[in-house]
């Protein structure tokens, strides 16, 4: 009896015995049924249990428990292994697919909204050029075919007023015919050649074209655009007082007095400063043109009280 108690239980030098020597008489120690960790029981080794006695157990009885367990039963007891789901770029395969869709939907309506932005604005410019190109034939379209001076009933009516901004006017032939225009600055003043002298007036003439002549010495003094016959008559105007302060002031300018004017009523048309109106000729178009002739005496060096 006393030799299997030795050899079951070993007390250290350094460690004094839980109980007195004499009271572990009869006493057993009894193995226990598991290790450190609860082992599965469909995981025991089919080996019996070891004994107190066996070196392998008391050494690491946790090892000796798991030396041959399955990983999977490890960290899963009683469960099958499972497989590692596929991943693609760090994403499921159906997550994956889902993205891959959603991107192509907002592409393709991205790429159609461009397509019929496109579509409305070619569309829109190309209404808009009908359009001009419908205002521009307008004057063609009432022009009278004989190249004499008498005008036809298309012309006789009074001028048709456009939206385009780039087609000059008059107030309307033939009703302007022959009456006198005097032109103002933008200070709600008329124009004289210089202070002092009568405002500077000019006669509207319909259907002419003062048009330039080598024989006559007659050229364009100036070509501008103007939208109205009213503001290229002002234009004349303002030119000539500017031209009388230079030759008062003793300054070399060419170009002489402007004279009259004439106005070009086709799509962005232009106004011409003339320094003779000896030649009328409208080219076959005489409602395309309206003019004016200066009434004031140039030479006129007094100043009026």
């Amino acid at each position: 009896m006393d030799d299997d108690f030795r050899y079951r239980v070993n007390y250290s030098e350094n460690i004094a015995p839980k109980y007195p020597h004499r009271s572990q008489e009869g006493l057993e120690v009894v193995p226990s049924e598991s290790p450190l960790y609860a082992v599965p029981p469909d995981v025991l080794p089919p080996a019996p249990l070891p004994t107190v006695g066996n070196d392998k157990w008391e050494s690491n009885p946790r090892e000796w428990a798991w030396a041959d367990t399955p990983i999977s039963a490890v960290t899963a007891p009683g469960a099958p292994p499972q497989e590692e789901k596929r991943r693609v770029l760090g994403l499921t395969v159906p997550m994956f697919w889902t993205v891959v869709v959603i991107i192509a939907v907002v592409l393709a309506a991205a790429i159609g909204g461009g397509i019929g932005g496109g579509l409305k604005a070619q569309q829109k410019s190309n209404s808009n050029t009908s359009s001009d190109a419908a205002n521009t034939s307008q004057p063609s379209a009432t022009a009278s075919s004989g190249s004499g001076g008498t005008p036809t009933s298309a012309q006789n009516g009074a001028s048709t007023s456009t939206s385009n901004p780039a087609l000059p006017s008059d107030s309307g032939c033939p009703q302007i015919e022959g009456t006198t225009y005097t032109p103002y600055a933008v200070d709600g003043k008329p124009i004289p050649l210089e202070d002092g002298l009568a405002p500077q007036n000019f006669q509207q003439k319909c259907y002419t074209n003062f048009v330039s002549s080598t024989a006559a010495q007659t050229h364009d003094i100036l070509k501008i655009f103007m939208p109205t016959l009213e503001n290229c008559i002002m234009t004349c105007a303002a030119y000539n007082a500017a031209y009388r302060a230079n030759l008062n002031n003793n300054v070399p300018v060419g170009g002489g007095y402007c004279v009259g004017v004439t106005l070009e009523k086709i799509d962005a048309g232009f106004c011409y400063l003339k320094n003779g109106t000896g030649t009328n000729d409208t080219m076959g178009n005489p409602d395309t043109y309206s003019s004016a002739v200066l009434l004031t005496d140039v030479d006129e060096t007094t100043s009026s009280s």
